[in-house]
């Protein structure tokens, strides 16, 4: 087959395969040069040609499991050390903040269940509403300082591994990169979306490793306790928002019941939280050492 060559001067040839390979091997021709065969009208980077099959520069490509034919691109994958380092220590803070707010919940819980906070038992232990009070400093803190910067770090350090494993041609992993992140602002989806873009980074690295049997408990616990946590904590701040108006924001005319609920409902959704975020700690460590276990065996230099 005769070949035509795109150049600044205009379209050249026809050349046989011979004289392409021919040019390409003196320099003449790069990966990206446009070729065109003599038998048709399509021009094609040269990589793509069948002439780059016979130099061996033709990239390699699959069929996911979505029926998408996708180009691994093993050059592509990128360092995630610094990035783990990062947010690992955001998230030990994290942890560190979640259980101190989760120790004096816990005692908060556990007093109100010994003891029905009727309004004498309220001016019997101001520790209550302290705790409250402390309990919603936190909150705060935890939300202004730490979430934003974490959050940051997460899809810094999750969407390379998403890159990487599609890279490397993980069939099970039909979901773009940004999608590790970019789910959890479209509401409805946000509910099961970013678990299953979880689920193929975490599937996809421990395939591609030769880890079959990789399970989903740590995906699960992660995902469950972050949903529980949200409607179990948004609930207590608006039943706490509700009983506050209905007692005109006199402690002594809290209702029993609805204190107990705010109380059991903030422990649970801390407990939630402090559960969901080590199982997110433990995934990362992980996810950490099966890209580096790929990186050696792939003989890629992720941590340059």
């Amino acid at each position: 087959m005769d070949w035509y060559i795109r150049e600044e001067s205009g379209d050249a040839g026809p050349f046989s395969t011979n004289d392409v390979i021919a040019r390409y091997n003196d320099g003449t021709l790069l990966p990206t040069s446009r070729v065109r065969a003599s038998d048709s009208s399509m021009w094609q980077e040269l990589k793509n040609s069948p002439v780059g099959s016979e130099l061996g520069i033709k990239p390699e490509t699959i069929t996911s499991e979505d029926g998408k034919i996708r180009v691994l691109q093993p050059g592509n994958y990128k360092s995630v050390r610094i990035r783990w380092i990062v947010f690992q220590i955001f998230l030990v803070l994290f942890e560190f903040a979640c259980l101190v707010s989760l120790l004096p919940l816990g005692y908060l819980f556990v007093s109100v269940l010994i003891t029905t906070p009727y309004p004498v038992e309220f001016e019997n232990n101001p520790q209550w509403l302290t705790i409250l009070s402390l309990h919603t400093v936190a909150i705060f803190a935890r939300s202004l300082v730490l979430f934003l910067p974490a959050a940051i770090c997460f899809a810094l350090f999750f969407q390379p591994l998403m890159n990487n494993v599609r890279c490397l041609g993980a069939k099970n992993v039909t979901m773009s990169p940004a999608s590790v992140w970019f789910w959890y602002f479209v509401p409805g989806v946000n509910l099961f979306l970013p678990a299953k873009a979880m689920g193929q980074v975490w599937s996809g690295l421990h395939i591609l490793a030769g880890e079959d049997e990789h399970g989903f408990l740590p995906v699960m616990l992660w995902w469950g306790g972050w949903v529980a946590q949200a409607f179990l904590l948004r609930g207590a701040d608006f039943t706490f928002w509700r009983l506050q108006e209905s007692s005109k924001y006199s402690v002594m005319r809290y209702d029993p019941a609805e204190f107990q609920l705010i109380c059991g409902m903030m422990f649970f959704g801390m407990l939630a939280l402090l559960l969901s975020t080590a199982a997110l700690h433990a995934m990362g460590a992980k996810m950490v050492r099966l890209n580096s276990r790929l990186s050696a065996a792939s003989q890629i230099d992720v941590f340059r």
